[in-house]
């Protein structure tokens, strides 16, 4: 998502901005985002106030909302063709399971216990060696998203709540949620990924993919919510490369 050197090298601006920041997270503030079951199911939300998650169907297919977002690529594409083409496998599952894990990572959970003392420069260098380019969260480099025949004529490519979406929406998910896990401030997030990229504007589609992962650490009630989140706001996600790409249910 963003080239080390140009990341690493605005860290001083980031240490002077985020020292000044009186807010941190605890261990008790952190939650873990809702599994899907085997069966396709999730748990049960305790409390009732909380809307609950459209969950996927026995086929895989899942609820429509409330007001259903038809899904253009495939209805235009023609019938002959659609089945012919076939999007990176379903990552679902995997990027909640990679959130709840790395929301714990060693280096995650040092930022938290050094928020607002002299070693948070420290943090930040940490944080870069894991989300710079073809680092270990940079999952478009690190990941195949292959399985089986997933994807067919459509690379790069995966399928995130049964729709198809450009290969870099995972990774910058992953980064708003982990980000946040750190204690470092949303806006902060959203300015480094706009100053690593070339010209200092990062992809509007990216800034929505980082908004989805930051909302899932700080807002309780969406991290039960997560396909529904996606889905209102799947029209402003990266989806190059879909067009006419029918999504995979091959579990990633």
């Amino acid at each position: 998502m963003m080239s080390k050197s140009r990341l690493v090298s605005m860290l001083p601006l980031m240490f002077v901005i985020l020292v000044t920041n009186g807010l941190g997270f605890t261990e008790e503030d952190i939650q873990e985002l809702d599994l899907p079951r085997e069966d396709g199911s999730y748990v049960e939300l305790e409390d009732p106030g909380i809307q609950e998650l459209d969950l996927p169907e026995k086929d895989g297919s899942y609820a429509e909302l409330e007001d259903p977002n038809t899904d253009p690529d495939v209805v235009s594409e023609d019938p002959r063709r659609r089945i012919s083409r076939r999007c990176g496998p379903d990552v679902t599952s995997w990027l909640i399971r990679q959130m709840n894990r790395n929301r714990n990572n060693r280096a995650i959970r040092s930022c938290r216990s050094w928020y607002n003392t002299f070693l948070w420069p420290r943090c930040l260098v940490q944080f870069a060696n894991l989300v710079a380019n073809c680092k270990p969260w940079d999952y478009k480099c690190t990941q195949t998203f292959r399985r089986r025949s997933c994807p067919y004529r459509c690379p790069k490519t995966v399928t995130l709540c049964g729709r198809c979406v450009n290969y870099d929406v995972p990774g910058n998910i992953h980064y708003g949620y982990v980000g946040r896990a750190a204690s470092i401030r949303r806006w902060v997030l959203l300015f480094a990924a706009n100053t690593v990229q070339k010209g200092g504007i990062d992809d509007a589609r990216d800034q929505v993919a980082i908004r989805i992962g930051m909302d899932r650490y700080d807002v309780p009630s969406k991290r039960a919510n997560f396909c529904r989140d996606v889905l209102s706001r799947i029209g402003s996600l990266n989806r190059d490369g879909t067009s006419g790409c029918q999504r995979c249910t091959t579990k990633y």
